[in-house]
């Protein structure tokens, strides 16, 4: 890697130990306003009454950070593992709270976004950075209000709805081929408010096989009705990378094409007395995913010669006939609505239907007639399968003097796992106008994906028989938020049972199973201020560490996710000027401590994944309508893995300008 060597040794563990120390009653902050809603519940609560732990992202912070991706600004909040595959969003597997990638629920506008093939396309959303208004992390177990696959949280991307007319665009270029080019708008009429984005971004790559290309397309229109709304949207993203050792270190000249197609519709409704209030949903979501084992597409790489793929003098095994193609569609219908019933509280309730299918080369049951993939030439879907999931919900929130509570149930059946019940609690009580006292239990679920039941290739092999995975959440916290600061402390407990995983018992074999229980603990502090009247050049400080262990760690394989959580995560951002006028700095730091090990193709052993420090830092002048910026990522130039064998970028520098003309 380019300039591994430019920076003297550092002893990560000191430093860690230091910070950790000094910092163990601070945490990270967000800007906090009164103003604020967030939706961990069926009716949206302010942040500040909120009774879970939730961090919260405004759109103000991700202009100013050093990131063109909204999946790299998760990085930087508190509870959040973001383990990448290359950088740019190529492949981002999201978890909270020591999950793993699959059992944390992603949203879009309140639309459910997770993939049924596997979690790794979840993160595949059609939207720019551009048009975020507000990211939601809800941290903790959630299907009782958002119901399967909200095992251990889940983050919701709220889009701007309301606004003035303005035009945008962003051009940026950088190491390694980098080329980054958007265009935004809104037209406020009368009765709507319409947006549309369009974003590229391609890479020659920051080594071997890395190269990527990129698009988006997003568009929305908000359309009043009287007093209701209608909301469309509809969204392509499409993305082509080489994977270089992403699945496995056996065959590392990996390559893999995704496309997604998303549209969906939601209508709110209110009576004139504003005490009831519902809204209806209804989505649809496509994904296509080519996945080459034996990297065909581009120069350089394997051949398809006669039904075999060669390079040179190598030719892959002749078990490998094709490559993997993957269709996935998903639709669902949903209803809520919640009557206020003032002195004795709110009532909400509701009903969820879901339909995940996919048809596939190497997924599911023998088709009875073959279907060809689009545009390919070669491959066919030979093999499929579907399931149905209904879900519906009841829940009461209400005060009684100083104490707030919510309780509710989902009661859900599917037809490939049958039926559950989902109960959940949540308690505060108000200390003080300042302090908020809060603890709360949910029980969440989440099923087997299609590849956890049916994969089977390179020494990697699912399980037809595996069961959904539970868990019981526990929290306790407190929090203080008053003016410019917010503060909090919260102790949580996952109980997991039937946990699924993908187990390594030997370097050529993995293979998924319900394993046992596994039970997460952890710690989670956060501490902001977010202007200083008295120090004129420093804009915001925010702090974050958060504490994961686990009381069962006595297994004697590598485990592919379920064991390899951040033990400890040390986060700090500091926005700063000059003191000359629209010129600021924003530094992000983190310290990342993974637990577990894997397999490291290099030296042919197992290794612990290393303790890591990132730093990341953004330039920006403002003049007039123009942002001109330059950002590095990883200044350290650090050397480590999110996930074994993967290697990240070293220092990465960019530079670009922006643009942005609104009417007043």
């Amino acid at each position: 890697m380019i300039g591994v060597f430019l920076y003297p040794k550092i002893d990560m563990k000191k430093i860690f130990s230091i910070i950790a120390l000094s910092l163990s009653t601070l945490g990270f902050g967000q800007e906090v306003l009164d103003s604020i809603t967030v939706a961990i519940n069926r009716a949206s609560s302010p942040f500040n009454e909120a009774m879970r732990e939730v961090n919260v992202i405004t759109q103000s912070e991700i202009e100013k950070a050093p990131v063109e991706t909204i999946n790299e600004m998760l990085e930087y909040s508190s509870g959040v593992d973001v383990r990448q595959r290359g950088g740019f969003d190529i492949q981002s597997d999201v978890s909270v709270r020591g999950g793993t990638f699959e059992q944390t629920l992603i949203l879009l506008n309140g639309m459910k976004m997770n993939d049924p093939q596997t979690g790794h396309h979840n993160m595949n959303l059609p939207i720019s950075y551009d048009l975020i208004e507000q990211v939601e992390v809800l941290q903790g177990g959630a299907s009782r209000v958002y119901g399967p696959n909200a095992f251990a949280g889940a983050i919701n991307f709220r889009t701007r709805r309301d606004g003035e007319t303005m035009l945008g665009a962003r051009m940026m270029g950088g190491q390694y081929g980098l080329f980054q080019a958007a265009v935004y708008g809104a037209l406020k009429g009368k009765k709507h408010y319409t947006l549309i984005s369009l974003d590229h971004v391609q890479s020659d790559g920051f080594r071997y096989n890395t190269d990527f290309v990129k698009d988006n397309v997003y568009i929305q229109s908000v359309i009043e009705a009287g007093e209701n709304k209608l909301i469309v949207n509809g969204g392509f993203n499409s993305k082509a990378f080489g994977a270089q050792t992403f699945y496995s270190a056996n065959f590392p000249d990996q390559f893999e094409a995704t496309q997604t197609q998303f549209a969906s519709a939601i209508w709110e409704g209110k009576a004139a007395d504003d005490k009831l209030r519902y809204d209806i949903k209804g989505s649809w979501r496509r994904h296509y995913d080519r996945f080459e084992l034996f990297r065909e597409t581009g120069d350089g790489f394997y051949v398809y010669d006669r039904g075999l793929f060669i390079k040179g003098t190598d030719t892959a095994g002749t078990w490998y006939s094709d490559h993997n193609y993957h269709r996935t569609d998903v639709r669902e219908l949903e209803g809520n609505a919640s009557y206020n019933f003032e002195k004795f509280g709110q009532t909400s309730f509701g009903l969820d239907y879901r339909h995940e299918q996919i048809v596939s080369s190497a997924l599911g049951m023998p088709l009875q007639e073959t279907i060809e993939v689009p545009g390919d030439g070669r491959g066919m879907y030979t093999k499929g399968d579907l399931r149905e999931n209904y879900s519906v919900f009841v829940e009461h929130m209400a005060s009684i003097g100083k104490f707030n509570f919510s309780a509710g149930v989902l009661v859900n059946y599917n037809t490939a796992f049958g039926e559950d019940f989902m109960p959940g609690l949540d308690v505060s009580y108000r200390v003080s106008p300042e302090w908020l006292l809060y603890g709360s239990y949910n029980k969440s679920f989440r099923f087997p994906t299609f590849t956890d039941l049916y994969y089977n290739l390179g020494g990697a092999k699912g399980s037809s028989t595996l069961k959904p995975e539970y868990s019981h959440n526990y929290e306790l916290g407190i929090k203080r938020s008053v003016g410019n600061t917010f503060f909090g402390v919260s102790v949580f407990r996952r109980a997991g049972k039937d946990m699924i995983d993908w187990v390594q018992y030997a370097p050529d074999s993995i293979y998924a199973e319900n394993i046992t229980e596994i039970n997460m603990n952890g710690v989670s502090v956060q501490y902001g201020i977010h202007s200083f009247e008295n120090i004129s050049w420093l804009n915001t400080v925010s702090v974050s560490y958060n504490f994961l262990f686990n009381d069962n760690l006595d297994a004697e394989y590598p485990s592919l996710y379920v064991l390899d959580y951040l033990t400890h995560k040390f986060g700090l951002n500091v926005n700063h000027g000059f003191g000359l006028e629209g010129l600021t700095m924003d530094w992000r730091f983190n310290i990342q401590d993974r637990n577990g090990e894997y397999y490291n193709a290099i030296e042919g052993a197992n290794t612990p994944y290393a303790l890591v420090a990132l730093i990341d830092a953004k330039l920006n002048y403002h003049v007039n309508k123009f942002d001109f910026f330059v950002e590095a990522s990883n200044l350290l130039n650090q050397d480590y893995v999110d996930r074994g064998n993967v290697y990240q970028p070293g220092v990465w520098v960019r530079g670009g300008i922006a643009v942005k003309f609104e009417k007043k």
